[in-house]
């Protein structure tokens, strides 16, 4: 990375006594389609000022032929485990907007303060406002988490068969960390979607911890849609959920 680029980044993500504001965002039934979400929120939080780090951890095995968000050198977990510098491993990819590609090497230990990836960044001067996460059905961001409430938002297809899925993927999630809120974004018709939210409500009792609440809902089949028509569709519900987890 560029020196002044590493200079920028730096003054960027200055460093505050306040712990960032951390949002995952899942999809475990087609992990790809957290990239366009993902990529639309950032879009949400660029557009109301909010200096923000992607962490995307889809590996190129899912992705669907979608390319990384920005030219990155390393991937994230290098730097974790000591073998590159932290500014080699960020690129800018837009207005106040930083991304990491994590990789699949990441450190096992949990238990190690020195693994939590937030606290790196805040010790290295890098302290992002927000940080919001792409991550997989069975994400190893966890333990790099581990400390910071998360804020959960799931896409998911509006079928039966798709409920107790999503909840166990929200218990797993519980589990593992202080989850702060459960944002549902739902795909499918309008019947589907109403009906899918019903359920939603009947099932949850005693299921889980969390109260997941819909924020909105997509008119097309999340198995099927381009993805690039999935991240169209789902900018107000960003919008929405930028607004939620942006710092007051």
């Amino acid at each position: 990375m560029m020196k002044d680029q590493a200079e920028g980044l730096r003054q960027l993500f200055a460093e505050t006594a306040d712990a960032p504001v951390v949002c995952l965002v899942g999809c475990p039934s087609r992990e790809a389609a957290t990239i366009p979400f993902t990529k639309s929120l950032t879009d949400s939080l660029a557009s109301r000022g909010q200096p923000m780090l992607w962490i995307d951890e889809v590996d190129f095995r899912r992705r669907e032929g979608l390319p990384l968000a920005a030219n990155v050198r390393f991937q994230l977990s290098q730097w974790l485990n000591g073998y590159v510098a932290l500014d080699d491993t960020v690129a800018l990819f837009g207005d106040q907007r930083w991304y990491a590609f994590s990789g699949i090497d990441l450190p096992k230990t949990s238990s190690d303060a020195d693994r939590n990836t937030i606290d790196q960044f805040q010790r290295s001067g890098l302290d992002a406002e927000i940080v919001v996460a792409s991550v997989t059905a069975s994400t190893s961001l966890l333990p790099m988490l581990a400390g910071h409430p998360l804020h959960l938002a799931l896409v998911c297809d509006a079928k039966p068969a798709e409920l107790k899925p999503m909840l166990s993927w929200i218990s797993r999630m519980e589990a593992s960390a202080e989850i702060a809120s459960v944002s549902l974004v739902l795909c499918g018709d309008e019947s589907a979607c109403e009906a899918f939210r019903h359920a939603v409500t009947e099932v949850n009792a005693g299921f889980i911890a969390s109260s997941p609440e819909v924020l909105g809902s997509v008119g097309i089949k999340l198995m099927s849609a381009p993805l690039a028509a999935l991240g169209r569709a789902s900018q107000p519900i960003t919008d929405l959920l930028a607004t939620r987890i942006m710092r007051r």
